[in-house]
């Protein structure tokens, strides 16, 4: 059932659309398949999902394959970060924002959550922020970048 190749955003849910087997003599035997399922979504790569199934008679059907890749999307435009300069990294106060526009910008912790957010800015005060590593997630013209900066 499903696809053949499936592409996932590493990190999602990934549900297997499974599959099913009839038998000529048995009918439905798809409780019997055995899937091998050795995905995981934590970890970009690409992953192969057997089924295989034998009738009440040891005839097995041919191994059926699907292929899951896992990917990463959060990829760098080079046309966004050519017309944009965040500075200085390592930062402590602010950080400066040079574009041809105001930016929004989203930064997120190196777990993943959103501790700052701020649209339509130049300058961001980073005063709140402990020291550490962040993502600094840059909004401009429709177009979206990721940024990484010290404290």
């Amino acid at each position: 059932l499903g696809d053949a190749t499936v592409t996932i955003e590493v990190g999602s849910d990934y549900t297997d659309a499974g599959a099913t087997a009839s038998d000529n003599y048995d009918g439905d035997i798809t409780d019997d398949i055995v899937v091998v399922n050795p995905v995981d979504t934590a970890v970009v790569g690409t992953y192969t999902v057997t089924y295989n199934v034998s009738d009440s008679s040891s005839n097995a059907a041919v191994e059926v394959m699907r292929e899951v890749i896992v990917v990463n999307s959060l990829t760098i435009r080079d046309d966004l970060v050519k017309s944009i300069n965040m500075y200085p990294n390592p930062f402590s106060e602010k950080v400066n924002i040079s574009s041809s526009g105001l930016v929004d910008v989203s930064v997120y912790n190196i777990l993943g959550s959103e501790v700052l957010k701020e649209k339509s800015v130049s300058v961001l005060n980073t005063s709140a922020l402990k020291q550490g590593v962040y993502i600094f997630k840059i909004e401009y013209e429709g177009l979206e970048t990721y940024v990484k900066m010290v404290k």
